[in-house]
């Protein structure tokens, strides 16, 4: 009977490792491919984005930082005199590495591609600043999380078929 438990936990073991490896190089891939522009974090500065779409203003820097605390931001479109509306994350989006993190701060959505103009106020001494970046990325956070969900689940997968098949393999030794 427990030969019979092997011939499905051991596939299910592989078939985990397999989908682990395959989304976490889609999850890697998908997280760097969404970067438009990186700038320092200045008090006003042009920027031009080459596609529309929607998009999310990041605040990059060393972790823990707390040069972006208290800033607001406005983005104008160099060719009217109308502002794009900046929207807030109900859950922002962070990623980290070891020295720097990256979190979402706003969202929008821009119909025309074009120059525009970026304005943070709140940012009363530069030389915090320095070493802190604004990025703009496409908005992919639908993507990803179904990606994490895969990664998570196939993880499960691949623990709990191992553990099973180890056990099985040892109890009919």
């Amino acid at each position: 009977m427990s030969n019979q438990w092997l011939l499905i936990t051991v596939p299910v073991a592989v078939a985990g490792l397999a989908l682990l490896l395959i989304f976490v190089r889609r999850l890697v891939k998908a997280h760097r491919a969404e970067l438009v522009l990186s700038i320092p974090l200045l008090a006003e500065q042009e920027i031009t984005l080459e596609t529309a779409g929607d998009f999310l203003l990041n605040a990059e820097g060393p972790r823990l930082t707390r040069a972006f605390a208290g800033l607001d931001y406005e983005l104008h479109a160099l060719s009217s005199t109308s502002a794009v509306p900046l929207k807030p994350l109900l859950i922002p989006y962070t990623s980290s590495g070891f020295s720097r993190a990256r979190l979402s701060l706003r969202r929008f959505e821009i119909a025309t591609p074009g120059r525009f103009r970026l304005t943070v106020s709140g940012l009363s001494n530069p030389a915090v600043a320095r070493g802190n970046n604004l990025v703009v990325t496409h908005d992919r956070r639908g993507g990803i999380v179904g990606i994490i969900v895969v990664v998570v689940f196939s993880a499960i997968g691949f623990v709990v078929g191992s553990v099973l098949s180890t056990l099985l393999f040892l109890m009919n030794r």
